[in-house]
């Protein structure tokens, strides 16, 4: 089984609620550039990021912070 990365966990989840890439940018205040690196996994995120990225892409911050660790 491959392991989903993180990238692709928040590129999947941000798709299922509808939500742009640049409307996930803004709320985090970066550059969509930068958050499409992310998803893509050519960058890392810090994880400051953790808790907005569950708020708006309504995911449980716990499995959010698991899967980054992971």
């Amino acid at each position: 089984i491959i392991e989903e990365t993180f990238g692709e966990y928040i590129k999947k989840a941000r798709e299922d609620n509808d939500l742009p890439l640049r409307k996930v940018a803004a709320y985090l205040d970066i550059d969509t550039s930068t958050l499409s690196k992310v998803e893509r996994g050519d960058r890392p995120t810090s994880p400051d990021y953790l808790k907005p990225l569950s708020e708006i892409l309504r995911l449980d911050l716990k499995e959010v912070q698991s899967k980054f660790i992971a």
